[in-house]
């Protein structure tokens, strides 16, 4: 297909998605509300697209950022959104969730991504107005990620829940099929990338708007050492998905070390043992990397998030690809996603790649998700 057919449906796709508020729903026929993850991430994905919509989006999650301990939504002081339903209870879709009430809050990584995406926007429109709105927001964001987020205090951030009825995982792998780590509190691979991140972004902020609070460089610096003590993985060359608050690692390959890539958190050494490993053939396949390895024993390539192939995740590597300077590889992603929606006529949540390279449609996969179409949207731009 014609990357400007392709082009043409994508921008339908989002326009079909956009709120009248401003902000992106994160999905339909599912999903079709605000998250804070998902919003975020595809506000990120059309900033030279339209900027207005990262601005509406961290003007909406500073608004409805938590400002009190509540355990029945999973809210801490300074946590930003998991998920926002609105309306009639009776009409609002449970999802994965059997009983919590809306506003919640149960994902580890939004708030990260909170401050990097207001970095992000600020480095594109230099609009200090906004961040200036916004800071005490900002400046409640990462307080969170320096106390509630590392819930033991071994410097990383981490997650457990509250309420039993929310998702069982609160980092991006969140579904019914995805990896069961056991003893809370967990600490995700990918989500101290964006706790370095969020912190350097802060300093960045800071700066730009003449306050004085900052994160002291020795700190940053020591978490990238303690980071790579705790987290790599020598038999692999790679890192570990998570570790456990007794220190134990889950040692499975998987799509979330990707996600290190487009942070500072690691070297340039470093960043070369994650591309060598996720173009590794049980990992990367004709149409994208799968988010689990095909050597894992849990492996399945039709599962929610054990070896499917996600167009976000895919984006987020190759995001980091280009940032990192594998202009190849991050065109290797970009092909293969466009490859998959030529040969499913749309861009879906998720699909199956067998392990002989064939393409197929997930029944259970979202069929519109804003994170997909602006992914590849932002990458044929």
């Amino acid at each position: 297909m014609e990357l400007n057919k392709i082009r043409t449906q994508l921008e339908e796709d989002i326009k079909k998605l956009s709120d009248y508020r401003g902000f992106i729903l994160a999905g339909l026929p599912r999903f079709n509300n605000l998250f804070g993850r998902d919003s975020l991430i595809v506000s990120w994905q059309l900033l030279n697209y339209d900027p207005s919509i990262a601005k509406v989006t961290l003007k909406t999650l500073a608004y409805l950022q938590a400002s009190k301990i509540d355990p029945e939504r999973d809210a801490e002081p300074g946590k930003i959104l998991h998920e926002m339903w609105e309306g009639d209870d009776d009409a609002i879709p449970r999802l994965n969730i059997d009983a919590v009430p809306f506003p919640y809050y149960g994902s580890v990584d939004s708030t990260p991504l909170f401050m990097i995406v207001a970095g992000k926007y600020f480095k594109k429109t230099k609009d200090a107005d906004l961040i200036k709105r916004i800071w005490p927001k900002v400046v409640a964001a990462k307080d969170w990620i320096m106390t509630y987020g590392d819930s033991n205090k071994d410097g990383f951030v981490d997650f457990d829940r509250k309420n039993p009825h929310g998702p069982f995982n609160r980092c991006w792998k969140d579904g019914a099929q995805s990896p069961r780590f056991g003893k809370r509190p967990i600490a995700a691979v990918e989500v101290q990338g964006y706790k370095y991140e969020a912190l350097r972004y802060f300093n960045i902020l800071a700066e730009a708007i003449g306050e004085k609070e900052k994160i002291e460089i020795d700190y940053l610096v020591g978490f990238r050492k303690s980071f790579f003590e705790k987290f790599f993985w020598p038999e692999e060359n790679f890192f570990y998905l998570a570790i456990d608050g007794k220190g134990k690692s889950y040692r499975s390959v998987t799509s979330n070390p990707g996600h290190l890539l487009f942070t500072g958190l690691i070297d340039a050494e470093s960043k070369r043992k994650i591309v060598d490993r996720l173009f590794k053939p049980d990992m990367w396949t004709p149409f994208g990397v799968r988010t689990h390895s095909t050597n894992n024993k849990d492996f399945d390539a039709f599962s929610y998030q054990l070896g499917s192939v996600w167009p976000y995740d895919n984006w987020i590597i190759a995001e980091g690809l280009r940032e990192s300077g594998f202009e190849k590889e991050s065109n290797l992603i970009k092909d293969a996603l466009v490859g998959a929606f030529s040969a499913l006529g749309h861009l879906p949540e998720l699909y199956a790649v067998d392990e002989r390279g064939k393409i197929q449609e997930i029944k259970d996969a979202n069929p519109l998700q804003a994170w997909s179409s602006g992914g590849l949207l932002n990458l044929i731009l």
